[in-house]
């Protein structure tokens, strides 16, 4: 094994969770190497946004020394408003869930302020300052060596050894998919009755401007019988004619950014799928965040899951560095911080997917949240 008292790293992926745990070991001086198949962090569109919330501490920790503040990640930075996310009742504009107030909190037992709502771009700008990151390198595979170490090979050449390597490579995992090619259950990802139509709209700003009092937020509507669409085989005419159908009763505040989308501003449809957290196989590799656990939208933990991944595991790799490294120690911490991983992972994932099964049925929020629940889940967020 390595030579070092520290073990080395190679990470794949410089998604936010491989970005966080570089970070978090370049804050404890833990030796690693990043590896990203883009050619630049703005070479592909991020999304919009998410949520930060319990995860706000642990980053203020390991925040770059050449990086703004973290409030700058905020979609809201430098406006007169204040981050926040309300989910409404869709026909009555009743709020039914909300987290706002200032960015941070002056006490640690304020957790109802510890919310950013991040523009995923800005946020992974923000993980990037003093990081080596390695762009164009698509992975290619690995070999796990006599010595128990592992060599990582890319498309353009590039190989390079360590002690361990960190698939965080996305829901189409190419670590995965080596790492369970003996068992291709434990690749495979489970696809889900729902699909998503998205499309762009572009509004002035007489008619934007009163959109920015509710802050990012989420509809619901009740189930209803609507015409169908093969979401393969469907025009963007017909995505965009049936979003509106869908939508047709929504408030009239709310249903205006459908009805001004314009039908070259479609952006297709996507098939949702998941994936239950597993033990990996014995040896020097792990994987984390999507690579790990692909769940739906419903429930908007995607994110703060791949982050918790990159913390734990970072703090199981800094503990390594206190012992020999030897593969035998090596196995131990990764299949530790998977046994700690996977009961907190599995339920996030089936409780997405149980959320997706209530979407648009009638009290689909007060399934969700139930009112007695509302206050605690207000004040663990």
């Amino acid at each position: 094994m390595s030579s070092s008292s520290k073990p080395t790293v190679i990470i794949v992926g410089a998604g936010l969770g491989g970005l966080t745990l570089a970070q978090s070991l370049r804050t404890a001086g833990i030796p690693y190497q990043l590896f990203e198949r883009d050619s630049s962090e703005a070479s592909r569109a991020q999304g919009w946004s998410l949520l930060l919330h319990e995860c706000l501490p642990a980053l203020r920790k390991i925040a770059p020394p050449s990086a703004p503040p973290i409030e700058s990640i905020s979609v809201t930075y430098q406006t007169p408003y204040e981050d926040h996310f309300h989910m409404f009742n869709g026909h009555t504009k009743e709020v039914y869930l909300s987290f706002e107030g200032p960015v941070f909190a002056d006490a640690a037992n304020k957790r109802d302020a510890y919310s950013i709502s991040a523009s995923r771009s800005k946020f992974r700008a923000w993980l990037t300052h003093d990081l080596e990151v390695n762009w164009n390198h698509a992975f290619k595979g690995y070999e796990v060596l006599p010595s128990g170490r592992v060599k990582a090979y890319f498309e353009n050449g590039v190989e390079v050894e360590g002690d361990i390597l960190v698939g965080a490579d996305g829901s189409q995992s190419k670590v995965r998919a080596q790492l369970f090619a003996g068992n291709p259950a434990g690749n495979a990802l489970n696809r889900l009755p729902h699909a998503c139509v998205a499309g762009l709209v572009h509004l002035p700003r007489d008619k934007y401007s009163h959109h920015t009092k509710y802050g990012p937020r989420l509809y619901t509507t009740e189930r209803r019988r609507l015409a169908r669409v093969h979401r393969s085989a469907a025009t963007p005419a017909q995505l965009l004619a049936y979003a509106k159908q869908a939508t047709a009763d929504l408030h009239g505040d709310f249903r205006e950014i459908f009805e001004e989308t314009k039908v070259e501003d479609m952006l297709g449809s996507l098939v949702l799928y998941d994936r239950e957290p597993m033990l990996c196989p014995a040896g020097p590799i792990t994987i984390i965040g999507d690579a790990m656990h692909v769940m739906s939208p419903f429930r908007g933990e995607g994110g703060n899951a791949a982050l918790t991944d990159a913390f734990e595991l970072s703090e199981a790799i800094v503990n390594l560095s206190s012992s020999k490294i030897t593969p035998e120690a090596v196995n131990t911490t990764l299949r530790t911080y998977e046994d700690k991983m996977i009961p907190r992972g599995t339920d996030m994932v089936v409780s997405s997917r149980n959320a997706g099964k209530e979407f648009g049925t009638r009290g689909v929020t007060e399934k969700l949240f139930n009112r007695a629940e509302l206050g605690e889940l207000v004040q663990k967020h």
